[in-house]
């Protein structure tokens, strides 16, 4: 049996798409562009809530078979509870799924539960997928945390889509940066202490020994870190060509609507004037550090600000080596800073 007891009496979903990428490379922004699609059940970081500790946090492909059935029933359990975290992740979104009464409900039951929360009372979400069962809608799942697991998600579950996140290392490492000296995390050691992470990682990569990641700055472990992690996604999702794409976050500021059209199609899901709406109607951004009321060519190019010369010279000198750096080579090279 390789399930415990939380994961009993699961239903079973008709798709899924996962939405991946590391922290602080706008999932959070592209994941509820797909939560504005009226067809999609969108979960905001069900493993971050609830870890999988099931699971290695980086799975290699020889550990595939080992890990396979468990992972399986996993994605199709991702329904069976509700958390304000989880299915509350604001702005909330009309579903075509859910009769207009429902939809109201459920976004009252979300409002009150967060206005509760800060006063310290708690309050439950009623878990509305037992109102669905005959209804179809497509599982969305977004995950900062699972991203050394693509692999053996799309090798366990065959119907599974994935859109992989990639940001400019820079904007990335500048945004890390930024959280951690305001103490935006949950962990109070750096992320580019994780010396553990960085030796699962070497020993599939043989690029790096500890001795040499000790030895760097901040800020080149956080572009190895980038580099080794987007780069092991990538060369996961190689293999699963037909259901799995990596897309810039840059791409997405650039020209939102055309991006997301793109990507939809890829995923078969059909245009709407939700998303349209939605993509539409930031014309002021949320000084908020996690907030997706961002102005998305600014929030792009904040990094040109933060970072110093000789920082984004560390970070290119690195990723610059890498297949996931490579991605970026032109913006490098045409880089003006303000």
């Amino acid at each position: 049996m390789y399930l415990n007891s939380r994961y009993k009496n699961m239903k079973k979903s008709k798709k899924n798409i996962l939405v991946f990428g590391m922290p602080r490379s706008g999932t959070t922004w592209i994941g509820k562009i797909f939560d504005s699609h009226p067809d999609t059940l969108y979960l905001h970081e069900p493993d971050t809530e609830e870890k999988i500790t099931e699971l290695p946090r980086f799975v290699r492909p020889n550990q595939y078979k080992q890990y396979q059935q468990f992972t399986s029933e996993y994605v199709q359990q991702l329904t069976n509870k509700t958390s304000l975290r989880v299915n509350g992740k604001l702005p909330l979104f009309n579903k075509h799924y859910c009769s207009p009464i429902l939809n109201l409900f459920l976004k009252l039951n979300i409002y009150v539960a967060k206005f509760l929360e800060q006063t310290n009372l708690k309050i439950g979400l009623i878990n509305y997928i037992k109102f669905l069962k005959d209804k179809t809608y497509i599982i969305v799942w977004k995950s900062i945390e699972s991203m050394a697991r693509v692999g053996l998600l799309l090798e366990a579950d065959k119907d599974l889509k994935l859109v992989y996140i990639i940001r400019h290392p820079c904007g990335q490492i500048a945004s890390v940066l930024a959280g951690e000296k305001k103490k935006y995390f949950s962990s109070s050691a750096p992320i580019s202490e994780d010396f553990a992470y960085f030796e699962a990682l070497s020993v599939e990569q043989q690029k790096y020994t500890l001795d040499d990641v000790r030895a760097m700055t901040q800020v080149q472990k956080l572009a190895l870190r980038w580099a080794m992690i987007n780069d092991q996604a990538i060369e996961a999702i190689e293999n699963y060509a037909e259901r799995a794409i990596v897309v810039r976050y840059e791409d997405f500021c650039t020209d939102p609507v055309k991006k997301t059209k793109q990507v939809f199609k890829e995923m078969e899901l059909p245009w709407n004037k939700q998303t349209e709406y939605f993509l539409g109607g930031i014309d002021q951004e949320s000084e908020s550090y996690y907030s997706v009321k961002k102005i998305p060519e600014k929030a792009m190019n904040k990094w040109k600000e933060q970072l110093t010369a000789d920082e984004i010279a560390e970070i290119k000198d690195i990723v610059l080596t890498s297949k996931s750096g490579q991605m970026f080579e032109r913006d490098f090279f045409n880089i003006i800073r303000t």
